[in-house]
């Protein structure tokens, strides 16, 4: 036993001694038991809590939240692709003529009636006026022992005034204002009207229901002026109503 390793050995008791490489130790071990020598189990113990549940019934919670998401997914894209659908068919689709007529015509704004000219009858109020002549260039108004010279030059307005109502008016001339292409309103000459030579010249008139005065208005402008428009009136307070003029010079 001299060159045996140190170690265990059996006895002839069934017990086991401890020999240390060169000499018996003191140490003894009893006799091996039945279970003694018999391999330990270190397998990983087994959880007590009963079996482990699958994946999906621990994330339950989990599950909805992705469903929702997944719908709201599938919703937008299928709105997107709608709307590049519609577009594109809209796109394509021809142009229908009619409908771009209908709506130039609902845009384009309503023109003004245009103003009535010489000879047009118009009414304002009870009082139905007709312009027969317009002239202007006149250098004065009377005849060899009584006239007027014009400070510019006189413009005169033919006309007729008929009392279409069932009273009599008034019709004054002071109300019959004419104005110029750009605008400048001229009121009437009272010297050229009562030295007017065939005494026809409108200052201030009477006029019973169904009556007419036909005479002229005269306005002292500056020289080269023309005559556009005369405005014309039953009364002070009346609308008015205008008549284009188109003058002529002598």
């Amino acid at each position: 036993m001299s060159s045996a390793p140190a170690g265990w050995y059996p006895q002839a008791d069934g017990s086991q001694r401890y020999w240390d490489g060169e000499r018996w130790t003191q140490h003894v071990a009893p006799p091996a038991t039945p279970n003694q020598g018999q391999p330990q189990n270190f397998d990983s113990p087994r959880p007590t809590g009963g079996p482990e549940k699958p994946w999906y019934q621990k994330m339950w919670f989990v599950l909805p939240v992705v469903f929702v998401g997944l719908l709201a997914i599938v919703f937008v894209v299928v709105n997107v692709v709608g709307r590049d659908a519609e577009t594109t068919t809209t796109n394509s689709a021809p142009s229908d003529p009619t409908a771009s007529t209908h709506s130039q015509q609902q845009t384009e704004e309503p023109q003004e009636p245009e103003s009535p000219t010489i000879g047009t009858p118009v009414r304002d109020g009870a009082l139905e006026f007709v312009v027969t002549d317009s002239r202007c260039g006149i250098k004065s108004i009377g005849n060899k022992t009584l006239s007027v010279e014009a400070q510019g030059e006189f413009c005169q307005v033919s006309l007729t005034a008929k009392n279409i109502g069932d009273e009599s008016q008034t019709l004054f001339a002071s109300e019959q204002d004419a104005s110029d292409a750009e605008g400048r309103k001229y009121s009437y000459s009272i010297e050229a009207s009562v030295y007017d030579p065939d005494s026809d010249a409108m200052i201030m008139e009477e006029l019973s229901p169904g009556e007419t005065f036909t005479g002229k208005v005269y306005y002292d402008v500056p020289l080269g002026t023309q005559l556009a428009k005369i405005e014309l009136h039953e009364s002070v307070l009346s609308d008015g109503v205008e008549v284009v003029l188109a003058p002529s010079r002598p």
